[in-house]
């Protein structure tokens, strides 16, 4: 077996290693998390520029 091919099954091996940690439903659970501190990093973006909003206006 020449090096490249032994690389080669290793890169194997570690796929179902990590195929069998994280399974399709984990995967699902991490997008959704991202999906959820983007949505909040958004409303606090927008909460902010929603007050200095209000403040130049109370001091005219």
């Amino acid at each position: 077996m020449s090096f490249g091919n032994k690389l080669e099954t290793n890169s194997r091996k570690n796929l179902g290693f990590f195929d069998s940690i994280f399974k399709p439903n984990t995967i699902e659970l991490l997008k959704n998390s991202m999906i959820q501190i983007n949505k909040i990093a958004s409303n606090i973006h927008f909460n902010a520029a929603e007050t200095d909003r209000e403040l130049i206006f109370q001091q005219l």
